[in-house]
């Protein structure tokens, strides 16, 4: 026994150095690029005046527990193929018609499919009020 009394972390190998895992308080704090995957979505992707939103889980090769956190519009756009206002325009649009509709569910399912199959690199921030917030993706 090696009188540890550091329960909340987990010993990790990584490039021959014995490191220990972060709690969800340090992510965007003495550490901001993660790997990791998307594990679940905590309510819809919200196509704002500001952009994309959506709140995530996040399971982090570096990290204790899942952590929660804002998938920002400069992630989310590129992965959904437009920006939010013209997602909102068409979703008017859509209304008279039917074929319109059709490709907006098309699209829709497969934006669902390709966030809940993200895996790489996140770069997480703490915003004013230390909310995490991911600000970069890359594979």
């Amino acid at each position: 026994d090696d009188n540890d009394d550091s329960d909340d972390y987990e010993d990790i190998q990584l490039s021959g150095k014995r490191m220990q895992k972060l709690t969800v308080a340090d992510v965007g704090v003495s550490q901001e690029w993660f790997k990791g995957q998307v594990k679940a979505f905590y309510g819809n992707l919200k196509p704002g005046k500001n952009g994309w939103c959506l709140t995530v889980s996040l399971l982090l090769d570096d990290v204790v527990e899942s952590l929660q956190a804002t998938l920002t519009d400069a992630v989310l756009e590129p992965i959904i193929g437009m920006t939010s206002s013209v997602f909102r325009t068409r979703r008017r649009q859509a209304k008279q018609d039917p074929k319109l509709q059709a490709e907006l569910v098309t699209q829709v399912h497969a934006m669902n499919d390709a966030l809940m199959a993200m895996a790489g690199h996140f770069r997480i921030v703490r915003t004013a009020n230390n909310e995490a917030q991911v600000i970069q993706f890359s594979k």
